[in-house]
């Protein structure tokens, strides 16, 4: 049943809303009905309070209040239904009071798993034997397995409460362990009429009126006939339930005006559809605000097992630095106050926020408080570090566990657990310590945080990177709150940005592994192919990786997000591709610092040696001004007053220039790493600024012969690779004709690894169904030159060729091969003036050779991203 077909609502928000747990806000339709009854009902001329209980106005209101609740419930004649004073906390007595010596055991069974399971336990003891089934719980968040829990032999009857108002915990079934012949007794006071259940499975239930079904000191009773008439309990006639059948719940004068408001209450809930259909509004409901709890990274923590959430009594606490935010949530209570929502506040056992969504709260009422709990979060953001989290991160489709003997994990048993299931063909139920579902193949490389491992997937036989975290983590809510993972969310799928294919976490050893698609080299390794050199935020030879025609960026745990607060950490980025606002302040910058580290790695290919090649920070400083020379002084006074702790008398020094280094490259080039390098941030180039510099004039001119007007044109579909991604599969096609040097797929169609050793987390938004690669034919134009190298390659799909001064021995033959897969596959930056067999319209000159550079085609295609994807560029003014 969909939101559509429901009936509960029509949707009026009231001027106040209660939000409380009890007594709770009636239905409006009900209010309306009983005060237009107020002062005659049913044409009485008397208000419902002051007719006679033994009227037949009376008569007639209880007999179709019983009527209706049994129609809504199916309950059937084998089971007695009572009004009854006091409310539930009156039926803690009345339970054993009634039951406990219905066996020989005359011992009940207690599950206690919140306040009011507790207090009623602590009652029944009053009258005999009790067992608790669980130990004692020091918090209630959870509710142990059933197989663990400890039942009495030939028990008088099983009680649990199946929704705990104060802590939240909530059963959406009935314990399976309980024996057959044991009544089950329920306390169903919060949560009756909100949820389908058969009652049939029951000895008695029980709930107070205030809740879901009317005003406060009414409970209502139903129980099985045959254990009432077992029942060997003599005197005390208020919660004598023999006694009362015999009467007719009026052994003394019953509550007459809760008994109406309940049958008018009763009559609604059928007029709405009956269970089935509050049942999918407090399903509603309850996502609503969970959603928002959920989707707060951390700001709104409820801490229950999310097996056991409550639908209708949400318990809340804003976290930060490890405790309650007191502060802010009586900020939250008091602006709720002023919309006029009320009773939010939280039970005074736990504090914090709760929101009780009874049946007498409409849907639109409910997203009135999500829209709030939105906004305040919104006005009161809180370093994401700082914020809380809920210990219970399980997967439901990948559940690791242990057997488990005196108190230590019992590998035999295990061994013997994998062979039986085997023979049974059930396979690949082996955890594996580190890496769920993938065969480790050999190491790729190491840094001070993590490892690269290259690894197989058992299943299909593809090939991935896994970087294994050295630091250990205790739950999915920590490694969510990883930089790294939380830049990827936002870039994953970028053609440009490393793919992370998904998370794998361990739990029981805490081993966190990103699985990656797996690269051939990054940067610096292919320039040491061609020179041996020494080297050391984002932006430099080692995070810039290399498959095919691609390159991407990786290692994002030093990076920071535009619109994060400053100061930064100070420490960020290998020192030789550290900018200088990077060096001289207390974590003061913004992006241009990549600008800045762009420049140096453009040098670095283009020279073969590092531009700033520092020992430390006050030697990069040094090397810096040897190269820019000394920054005037109102460049140093930015930095001076956001770092106290460094002298800025620095010796003056004109410096050497970038150009001195630079004499064999174009002057476009030499122009944009000046441009890229500049000293003062504010005046460094911009990103946007430098994909418009002349010396990509050549790849945007052939790209603008190439690519049609509009990405609406059916031409460009054509053309377009397109990444479809959702929570199950991530599907890439393929964009250029090239393959690797060695056989190592990146991509694959299956759907998510499922191993049963560790928690997967998938990274995707399922809204976020594909983008938008430039074309092939706009990443086909190279034509670079480095030691007298001539690479030429066509948008058409002619063969490549090579043409050199030199021998072609000049190299070894695997080498020259290498060479000549790189050069024809890695668009040029430096193309401007160069020859090009791209075009008729294109005059073939002659030039001074540009150094190899990376490809370029994807960065000057952004102009072409949607800008609710988030790589849009606005255009500006070319530089001068």
């Amino acid at each position: 049943m969909t939101n559509d077909t429901l009936k509960t609502e029509h949707n009026t928000v009231r001027s106040k809303i209660n939000f409380g747990a009890g007594p709770a806000q009636l239905p409006l339709e009900v209010l309306e009905k009983i005060h237009a009854e107020y002062f005659d009902y049913d044409g009485s001329e008397s208000n419902i309070s002051e007719l006679s209980h033994r009227s037949t106005t009376f008569a007639k209101i209880i007999q179709e209040a019983e009527q209706n609740i049994r129609d809504i419930l199916s309950i059937p004649d084998s089971y007695a239904v009572l009004f009854l004073h006091g409310g539930a906390t009156n039926q803690f007595s009345a339970i054993p009071f009634n039951f406990l010596k219905l066996k020989p055991s005359q011992t009940a069974d207690y599950l206690v798993t919140g306040y009011w399971s507790k207090k009623a336990a602590e009652d029944a003891e009053y009258f005999g034997k009790i067992n608790m089934v669980i130990p004692e719980q020091d918090k209630y968040t959870d509710v142990p397995a059933e197989n663990t829990w400890k039942l009495t032999e030939n028990a008088s009857y099983f009680y649990y409460c199946s929704n705990e108002t104060i802590h939240g915990i909530e059963f959406d079934h009935i314990p399976t362990i309980v024996p057959k012949d044991t009544p089950i007794i329920c306390d169903m006071s919060s949560n009756f009429l909100t949820r389908s259940f058969d009652v049939t499975k029951f000895g008695a239930i029980f709930a107070s009126a205030q809740k879901n079904f009317g005003e406060s000191g009414l409970a209502l009773v139903i129980v099985r006939k045959d254990l009432i008439e077992k029942s060997t309990a003599k005197l005390m006639p208020i919660i004598n339930y023999k006694i009362q059948l015999a009467n007719g719940s009026m052994y003394s004068t019953p509550l007459t005006r809760p008994i109406y408001v309940a049958n008018e209450i009763f009559k609604w809930t059928k007029r709405q559809g009956g269970l089935k259909a509050m049942d999918q509004l407090s399903e509603n409901k309850s996502a609503l605000v969970y959603g928002v709890i959920d989707q707060s990274n951390g700001f709104y923590v409820n801490m229950v097992n999310k097996k056991f959430r409550s639908r209708v009594n949400i318990p809340l606490r804003i976290i930060t630095d490890g405790s309650p935010n007191e502060k802010l949530e009586s900020l939250f209570l008091s602006e709720a106050l002023k919309l006029k929502m009320t009773e939010l506040k939280g039970h005074r056992a736990v504090g914090g926020i709760r929101v009780s969504i009874y049946n007498g709260v409409n849907l639109a009422e409910t997203t009135k408080l999500v829209d709030f709990m939105r906004t305040f979060q919104k006005n009161n953001n809180v370093p994401a570090e700082k914020l809380g989290k809920n210990e219970f991160d399980r997967s439901r489709v990948n559940i690791p566990f242990r057997i488990v003997t005196n108190g230590t994990p019992n590998e035999e048993l295990e061994s013997l657990f994998f062979d039986e299931a085997f023979k049974s063909n059930m396979t690949e139920l082996k955890g594996d310590p580190a890496v769920g579902g993938y065969r480790i193949l050999g190491k790729k490389g190491e840094g001070t945080f993590s490892e690269v491992l290259k690894c197989q997937y058992i299943r299909d036989g593809t090939l991935w990177a896994v970087k294994k975290m050295k630091q250990s983590y205790k739950s999915m809510d920590e490694i969510q709150q990883i930089r790294e993972i939380r830049i990827l969310r936002l870039l994953n799928g970028h053609p440009n940005i490393i793919f992370l294919r998904e998370i794998i976490f361990d739990k029981r050893t805490g081993t966190l592994c990103l699985i990656f698609e797996l690269m051939t080299m990054n940067l610096y390794e292919y320039i040491r192919g061609r020179q041996r050199l020494l080297t050391g935020e984002v932006v430099k030879p080692e995070n810039i990786l290399i498959k095919d025609d691609i390159l991407k960026l990786a290692d994002f745990g030093s990076c920071q997000q535009t619109f994060s607060k400053q100061p930064f950490t100070e420490y960020i980025s290998t020192r030789w591709y550290r900018a200088p606002e990077c060096l001289l302040t207390n974590g003061y910058y913004r992006d241009a610092t990549d600008i800045w580290s762009t420049g140096c790695v453009m040098y670095e290919i283009t020279t073969l040696r590092p531009l700033f090649p520092g020992t430390n920070e006050l030697d990069q400083i040094s090397k810096i001004h040897d190269v820019l020379g000394t920054p005037t002084s109102s460049t140093l006074e930015k930095f001076q007053h956001r770092n106290t702790a460094v002298d800025f008398n620095f010796p003056p020094r004109r410096g050497t220039g970038i150009a001195r280094r630079l004499s064999h490259c174009s002057a476009d080039t030499t122009d944009l790493i000046n441009q890229l390098c500049v000293y003062d941030p504010d005046h460094r180039i911009t990103a946007a600024q430098a994909l418009r510099h002349p010396y990509f004039n050549a790849i945007r001119t052939e790209e603008n012969q190439q690519i049609p007007a509009t990405a609406d044109d059916s031409s460009w579909i054509t053309d377009v690779q397109v990444i479809k991604t959702n929570e199950d599969n991530h599907v890439r096609s393929n964009s250029s004709s090239s393959k690797s040097s060695t056989d190592e797929p990146i991509t694959s169609t299956r759907s998510n690894v499922y191993n049963s050793s560790a928690i997967h987390q998938q990274l995707f938004d399922p809204t976020f169904h594909r983008l938008l690669h430039p074309p092939p034919k706009a990443q086909s134009l190279i034509d670079t030159r480095v030691h007298g190298h001539s690479i030429k390659k066509s948008p058409v799909k002619y063969k490549n060729t090579i043409k050199s001064k030199y021998a072609q021995p000049h190299y070894p033959s695997s080498q020259y091969k290498q060479s000549q897969l790189y050069y024809t596959n890695l668009s040029s930056m430096g193309t401007s003036g160069l020859p090009h067999h791209s075009s008729p319209n294109i005059q073939l000159i002659k030039s001074t050779p540009s150094p190899f550079l990376p490809k370029i085609s994807a960065a000057s295609a952004f102009s072409t991203y949607s800008p609710d994807v988030g790589y849009s560029v606005q255009p500006t003014n070319k530089v001068k």
